[in-house]
């Protein structure tokens, strides 16, 4: 079991929706305004479905990979990329980032 406390000073935006065709990629965007960043966390929601863990950055690592997945962060920007390559329709959900805060 993990229980996550959210510092409400810790706004996150991303665009409302991203459409993209079957084997093309595309890619998500999310801003925060955190002061100190420890780690972001991108998630995966398939309609109907609880939230899924994808993959986490921590603020001195550049990128990380798993599946079709690429997150890239650049807290100097303080901004997050999720590049979602080579789409197929289960990669259709709702996705999401979260900031960890020190």
């Amino acid at each position: 079991m993990e229980l996550w406390l959210i510092d409400t000073s810790s706004e996150v935006h991303q665009e409302r929706s991203v459409v993209t065709l079957e084997g093309q990629s595309s890619r998500i965007c999310c801003r925060y305004q955190a002061l100190v960043l420890s780690s972001l966390h991108w998630f995966r929601q398939p309609p109907g479905q609880s939230p899924v863990f994808l993959l986490k950055l921590y603020q001195n690592e550049n990128s990380a990979q798993g599946g079709n997945l690429t997150a890239q962060l650049l807290p100097d920007k303080k901004l997050s990329y999720l590049q979602i390559s080579n789409s197929t329709l289960g990669d259709a959900a709702s996705y999401f980032c979260a900031v960890e805060t020190q």
